[in-house]
């Protein structure tokens, strides 16, 4: 789930592992997550912040 409002951005994601094999399969999933969240942020950061000028 993602939120925009004016200053905030709010990202959640819940994922509920059942056996030792999901937990097993989480570990290389969640590490690329935190990879493609942190990146989408940068571009979501470099494509908004003219926008929100401190000088404006």
């Amino acid at each position: 789930m993602i939120k925009i409002d004016i200053t905030t951005l709010t990202i959640t994601s819940s994922v509920k592992t059942h056996n030792f094999w999901g937990r097993i399969y989480m570990i290389p999933v969640a590490t690329a997550q935190k990879l493609i969240v942190r990146a989408d942020l940068k571009r979501i950061k470099a494509q908004t912040s003219w926008n929100h000028s401190p000088l404006a």
